[in-house]
């Protein structure tokens, strides 16, 4: 959870149509927007809590709609600030922390039951993600590098796969795979702020592999920090 997929392939061809200059141009105002990415997380979680009652369907789209917007909302209001990298980062990290904080009590569920998983399932997954990824990179690169980057936040693979688990499963084995995702999250940040670093000196296919070597070596080493914690909490 929180591999930078999304970001791995709109960066690259991105950079490929537009350049790598275009590319790093964007890369502070995508590591702000990550903050809207974790109120879109948590408005969805939320929302579906709310909405307990509704069927699955309409509880889906509306804790879509409701995160969606308050994730567009969000990225509208700081478009104007002047972001540089250490400025979003002074921004996301204390949202990571807080939504880590804010999604500490929700517990991973057993999936004792799993449906099978078809190839329409499989398609459908992979369709979704596809349409958005090509839809954030065109407008990307349409709208220049400030909206490039607030868009590039947007949960482009995240967002089909917590809708087919929600409709498949239930919201609370949504809710689960949630609360692993403020942490998580740290790998695209890592993978953006390395990408704004490597673009320049390696190019756009040097510097996907450099950044995304980066934003691995962040998930390898998460948990081993968290075995640390928990021994010297011992």
């Amino acid at each position: 959870m929180g591999a930078p997929l999304g970001a791995l392939i709109s960066y690259f061809f991105i950079g490929q149509e537009a350049g790598p200059e275009y590319v790093v141009a964007g890369t502070p105002f995508a590591a702000a927007a990550m903050t809207g990415t974790l109120m879109f997380a948590y408005a969805y979680y939320r929302t579906s809590v709310w909405c307990s009652e509704w069927p699955p369907h309409w509880n889906a789209f509306s804790a879509t709609l409701i995160g969606v917007t308050i994730y567009l909302l969000f990225i509208a209001t700081i478009k104007g600030f002047a972001f540089n990298i250490v400025f979003a980062l002074t921004l996301v990290i204390p949202a990571m922390l807080l939504g880590a904080f804010m999604f500490r009590k929700i517990c991973d569920l057993a999936i004792t039951a799993p449906p099978q998983l078809t190839l329409r399932l499989l398609l459908m997954r992979a369709s979704g993600a596809a349409l958005l990824v090509s839809l954030i990179s065109s407008l990307a690169v349409s709208l220049g590098p400030v909206w490039g980057g607030l868009l590039m936040a947007f949960p482009m693979t995240l967002l089909p796969t917590m809708i087919i688990i929600h409709l498949s499963y239930s919201k609370e084995h949504v809710h689960a795979l949630l609360s692993a995702f403020p942490v998580g999250l740290g790998s695209v940040i890592v993978y953006i702020v390395a990408v704004s670093e490597t673009f320049p000196r390696f190019g756009v296919t040097g510097g996907t592999i450099s950044a995304l070597a980066a934003a691995w070596a962040y998930l390898i080493l998460l948990p081993i920090g968290f075995k640390i914690v928990r021994h010297i909490k011992r």
